[in-house]
């Protein structure tokens, strides 16, 4: 979900814990002391009726390749929960396809939830995509297994300390010493002053062994152990989700969990700045100008030195450029489009203000706290040469950004469907279509999100339900040809994953141009 000051998803409402970690520092021990095994079974003789022997239990089940089924044929009493937006998961994830649960009553009253999370499967170099079939069979057969979570509620604090420390001493037991993550203190330096002031932040405990969890500034009594692929820890949580409710938890996670890792940072389209600059290559032979002259003014996108030495540049393009013929004026505005920064930082007033003297024109954003470029020069641009190379340079550019040209909301994945569908009969080159063809699988993805409720309270789900099959069925489709026609995109492993998660029967990982200015 694309949103300009407040981006409504489920791992960025539970981030706000990180808010300190300027501090943040280096705090982990040599990896030749983590002991190497293929899973993290280890050999244990923990009473299987108390809470500890439950989570040493399921750790030691936490396998890599484990499906549905198998948990199920090996594991009784769980019940499976398809993937659903707004989840009362226990962990910063939502990209898992279906959770295995169950409850048990120990002897002195208390409750056990035992959970199992299992995760779509690896995207597959060839790229090929399941048949379309039963989406149960789907999920039961191919999702493996990457987590386990076992919890339970304490009614009083003291006790929860205590059970979170014999948790940790049998886990300590099986696993060995307590090590630090390498993610712990985002791989910084402390000094000594740095260190002091640390150790008085109540997520300290956690952050120095890499446990950043929705909620972990408040665990204590903490562990990390590291066997073979599998991470292990236990804690005991002192305000269960802002609730006040203390619980110890033990849980694993394999990397196919990516727990701590946000869908916005798995690098869906790590190489769209290459397209970029091969269009604005393009877009710079196209003005027909000396090529020197062109190379150093697309050189100026990267320029970060000088501010007034940009504008000043980009001022002196425009003008020397208004007396070409429409298309090599059309090309010249691209060019410029893709060199003038998409926002200002702070509230630069004095910048919008230079832009403006030169004939860009910028808009605060009042949620964002920036100036943000209007890209007027792209619609000229597009207006110039509606049928010809950059008119059609111009369309894909504002397909990319969902036809959001301020950064505060605008287009949206009915514009990108409008636009995208005829626009895909003008396009020949297969690298293109399927570009547009990810594109369009995105918006119609896009409903059955809206639908699945990854809204949220901005959007009425029953305003997408009748569109929701219809879109399912379409966006798998586009994504099946956009895959055939250009295997090697950049955007082509996420949209396998995106279609094998709607053949699945889920909604996909995230809405892609549904934008809410909040």
């Amino acid at each position: 979900m694309n949103v300009a000051a407040k981006k409504h998803t489920l791992v960025q409402r539970l981030t706000l814990f990180v808010a300190f970690t300027p501090l943040l520092a280096s705090c982990r021990e040599n990896d030749t002391a983590r002991p190497q095994a293929s899973a993290a079974t280890a050999p244990s003789t923990t009473d299987t009726t108390t809470f500890v022997g439950k989570a040493v239990a399921d750790l030691s089940a936490l396998r890599e390749g484990t499906t549905p089924a198998q948990w199920q044929s090996e594991h009784r009493g769980y019940s499976l929960t398809p993937f659903f937006v707004d989840a009362d998961i226990n962990q910063d994830s939502n990209n898992w396809c279906v959770r295995a649960s169950r409850t048990d009553s120990l002897a002195d009253g208390s409750r056990v939830m035992r959970y199992a999370y299992f995760y779509p499967p690896p995207v597959p170099a060839s790229l090929e995509l399941p048949v379309e079939s039963d989406s149960a069979s789907i999920v039961s057969h191919t999702c493996t297994l990457g987590a386990v979570w076992v919890e339970s509620l304490q009614s009083d604090s003291a006790g929860g300390r205590v059970l979170a420390q014999r948790t940790r001493e049998e886990l300590t037991h099986l696993y060995g010493p307590i090590i630090a993550g390498p993610d712990s203190f985002m791989g910084r330096s402390l000094t000594d002053s740095q260190k002091q002031r640390m150790k008085a932040l109540s997520g300290y405990e956690t952050m120095q062994l890499g446990l950043s969890f929705f909620g972990s500034a408040y665990w204590h009594v903490a562990g990390r152990w590291q066997r073979g692929p599998a991470t292990i820890a236990s804690a005991f949580d002192a305000d269960f989700h802002s609730s006040h409710k203390p619980r110890v938890v033990a849980f694993g996670f394999l990397p196919n969990a990516q727990f701590g890792i946000t869908p916005f940072a798995r690098g869906e389209d790590d190489a769209a700045p290459a397209e970029a600059d091969t269009a604005l290559e393009t877009a710079g032979k196209l003005t027909r100008l000396d090529a020197n002259v062109v190379r150093d003014f697309l050189a100026l996108e990267h320029d970060q030195d000088s501010a007034a030495r940009k504008i000043a540049a980009i001022g002196a393009w425009l003008t020397a450029t208004k007396t070409l013929s429409a298309e090599r004026r059309a090309a010249a505005l691209f060019a410029a489009d893709g060199v003038i920064p998409d926002r200002l930082d702070g509230d630069d007033s004095q910048g919008s203000e230079a832009y403006g003297n030169v004939g860009v024109k910028f808009v605060h954003s009042n949620l964002a706290g920036s100036y943000n470029y209007t890209h007027e020069l792209l619609e000229e641009a597009l207006r110039l040469d509606p049928k010809g190379p950059i008119g059609m340079l111009a369309t894909m550019e504002m397909l990319d950004r969902g036809f959001d040209l301020t950064g505060m909301c605008g287009g949206g994945f009915e514009d990108v469907i409008k636009t995208g569908v005829p626009f895909l009969d003008r396009l020949t080159a297969p690298r293109s279509r399927a570009h547009v063809m990810f594109q369009l699988g995105d918006a119609h993805a896009d409903i059955v999100a809206l639908a699945a409720g990854e809204g949220r309270e901005y959007v009425d789900t029953a305003d997408f339900t009748a569109r929701a099959p219809s879109a399912r069925r379409k966006a798998i489709a586009y994504y099946r040809q956009g895959l055939a026609l250009n295997p090697s995109s950049p955007k082509a492993r996420a949209a396998w994953l995106e279609a094998w998660r709607l053949l699945a029967g889920m909604p996909p990982s995230r809405t892609h141009f549904f934008c809410v200015y909040d």
